[in-house]
C-alpha cells in the first residue's frame, strides 16, 4: 500500500486541473477497495492507512485551493492580506475516509477598518469558487454550512477570538455546537504561523471555560450509546434503514466528543482522536488499562467506518454510516460491543467529573 500512496501523491502534485484531481480521488477509492480485498488493510494497520489518507486529502484540497487562487490571479485579483485556511471536522481530526463532506474556516491578519469590505469581497469570491471546486472533485458541500463561503466561518484573528468568546459565554445550543466544532480546527494552507497562534490561543482560552465544558459534557450525554439493558445493539427502527446500525451516531460521535472534551479541559493540543488519547496517557489522566481499551475501541470503529465507506463507493453508492450488523465477523461484533460499553461508561464518567468541578 505504501507505494500506492506515494504514487498518488506524485499524481496529485502533477495534476493540472480539477478533472485530474477527481480522477485521482476515484483511483484512491479503487485502490483502497483492492487493499481490503487482498487483506492489506486490517485492524493492526488501519491507523497508518488513515495517516496516509490524511496526507492525500490535505494535498488534494490544497491543490484545489491553489487552482482557485490561480484563476483569481489571472483576473488580476490577489489576496489583500495574509491568511490561513483551517480544516475542521473529520479532516481537522485527520480522520477522513473517502468522500467526506467539507468542513473548513479561514483566518486572516487584522485589517485596517477602511479595507474590511475590500478584503471580505475577495475572500467571498474565493470561497464561493472553492466550495464548488472541492465539491467537483469529490468533497460534498457541508449540509451544516460550515464552510468559508459562510461569513460565520471567515474572520480576522481578532474577530475569531471575539466570536469564540461570545459563543462560549452565551448558552444558545448553536453557539455551544459551533464552539465544539471549532475545537477540531487544524491549519492546512497559507500563513501557517497565523493558524498555529490561533490554535494556541483557542486551546488556552477554552481550557479555562468550566461552565462551557460542563454544558459540553451534558450535551455529549444526550447522544446515548444505543445498547440495550441486556447488552444488545439497538438499531434503526423506522424508514429505509430500519434494522441498520448507525456507526457515526451510535458510537463514533460520542468517542470524538468525549476525547475532545478532555483535551479541551486539560489543554492537550492534539486534534486527532488517537493523539488526544496519547496526550491523556502522557499526563496520567486515565489509567493504562483504560488507554488500551480506548485504543482497541478506536481501532475497530475506524476500521469499520473506512471499510463501509470504501465498499459503498465500490458499488457506486454514496457512503453513509449505516451498517448491517449481520455482515460483521463474530470478533468484530464482539469488539464493537465492547467499544460501545466503554464509551457509554466514559460518557457518564465525563459528565460526572466535568459538572462537579
Amino acid at each position: 500500500m505504501e507505494r500506492l500512496f506515494q504514487n498518488w501523491q506524485k499524481e496529485i502534485a502533477a495534476a493540472f486541473d480539477l478533472k485530474e484531481l477527481k480522477q485521482i480521488h476515484w483511483d484512491i477509492s479503487k485502490g483502497l477497495s483492492s487493499g481490503f480485498s487482498k487483506g492489506l488493510i486490517h485492524l493492526s494497520n488501519v491507523i497508518v492507512i488513515y495517516d496516509q489518507l490524511t496526507k492525500l486529502h490535505d494535498q488534494m484540497m490544497i491543490k484545489t485551493f491553489q487552482l482557485v487562487e490561480q484563476g483569481l490571479q489571472q483576473q488580476g485579483k490577489e489576496a489583500p492580506v495574509p491568511f490561513c485556511w483551517l480544516i475542521l471536522g473529520s479532516g481537522g481530526r485527520k480522520e477522513q475516509t473517502l468522500w467526506t463532506d467539507q468542513d473548513h474556516a479561514l483566518v486572516y491578519l487584522n485589517p485596517p477598518e477602511e479595507r474590511e469590505k475590500e478584503i471580505d469581497d475577495y475572500f467571498q469570491s474565493l470561497a464561493d469558487q472553492l466550495v464548488l471546486a472541492l465539491d467537483d472533485i469529490g468533497y460534498p458541500l457541508c449540509k451544516g454550512n460550515v464552510m468559508i463561503s459562510n461569513p460565520r466561518w471567515r474572520n480576522s484573528a481578532v474577530k475569531w477570538k471575539n466570536t469564540w468568546t461570545d459563543w462560549v459565554e452565551h448558552h444558545h445550543l448553536d453557539h455551544l455546537r459551533f464552539a465544539l466544532i471549532s475545537a477540531d480546527f487544524r491549519p492546512i494552507y497559507g500563513l501557517m504561523d497565523l493558524g498555529k497562534e490561533l490554535r494556541h490561543w483557542f486551546s488556552t482560552f477554552i481550557s479555562k471555560q468550566q461552565a462551557f465544558l460542563s454544558r459540553g459534557a451534558e450535551h455529549n450525554l444526550v447522544h446515548q450509546i444505543p445498547v440495550g439493558p441486556l447488552g444488545q445493539f439497538i438499531t434503526e427502527r423506522y424508514g429505509e434503514k430500519a434494522g441498520y446500525f448507525n456507526l457515526k451516531e451510535g458510537i463514533y460521535r460520542q468517542m470524538v466528543e468525549t476525547l475532545r472534551l478532555w483535551s479541551m479541559k486539560y489543554e492537550i493540543p492534539a486534534v486527532n482522536s488517537f493523539e488526544r488519547l496519547s496526550g491523556l496517557s502522557e499526563r496520567g489522566l486515565w489509567k493504562v488499562e483504560e488507554i488500551k481499551e480506548w485504543e482497541q475501541a478506536l481501532a475497530i470503529v475506524f476500521f469499520l467506518r473506512l471499510f463501509h465507506h470504501v465498499t459503498s463507493a465500490a458499488k457506486l453508492e454514496f457512503p453513509d454510516n449505516f451498517i448491517q450488523l449481520q455482515t460483521l465477523e463474530k470478533e468484530q461484533m464482539k469488539e464493537l460491543k465492547k467499544a460501545m460499553k466503554l464509551v457509554r461508561r466514559f460518557q457518564k464518567y465525563t459528565n460526572k467529573k466535568f459538572t462537579s468541578m
